[in-house]
């Protein structure tokens, strides 16, 4: 994300731009010592996120709704699907259609957080309850009771996360 410093004769729309974590919000006429302070904060901010930060690991996403765009923390998404050429973000009472690959979305969740369980679907982790088998099919069974199915190229990395504990969930295996 880019730092970014509002310039501007109005202070309505101050809080606006703070939730959209604005680096500093000037007034105009603009100080010169206000404006220097501003560029140092945004390259000291610079030069601490490229040190704590993972590379292309996003804690929040940008999303078109109807009235414009708005951020939604990475945390909260609890499942991704594929739906052709879009990606639909599933949160809790909402969904969202991105315009982006699987893959590259992929890449942006973090694997703490999330796992791949088909070649069309990403589940947050702590979201999953149980692994189902049902003679060849495989599901992951979420909190909220929905299913979805594991893909076949998935399933073993799947069943085998779920034994170690690594889901987040309950774990548990059903033959």
């Amino acid at each position: 994300m880019p730092e970014i410093i509002f310039t501007t004769a109005h202070s309505t729309y101050a809080v606006q731009a703070f939730r959209l974590e604005a680096t500093d919000y000037l007034l105009k006429p603009v100080k010169e010592s206000l404006l220097r302070e501003a560029v140092e904060r945004a390259i000291a901010n610079r030069a601490r996120g490229e040190t704590d930060r993972e590379p292309d690991i996003a804690k929040r996403l940008w999303v078109q709704d109807g009235t414009g765009a708005l951020q939604l923390n990475v945390a909260d998404i609890q499942w991704v699907e594929a739906e052709r050429g879009y990606m639909r973000l599933y949160l809790p009472g909402r969904s969202y259609l991105v315009h982006q690959s699987m893959r590259s979305l992929e890449r942006q969740l973090p694997d703490s957080l999330f796992v791949r369980v088909h070649r069309s679907t990403i589940v947050r982790r702590d979201c999953i309850a149980e692994v189902r088998r049902k003679g060849r099919k495989r599901f992951v069974i979420l909190q909220d009771g929905g299913q979805l199915p594991i893909g076949p190229r998935y399933a073993d990395r799947i069943t085998a996360t779920a034994q170690t504990g690594r889901l987040g969930g309950s774990e548990t295996v059903t033959e």
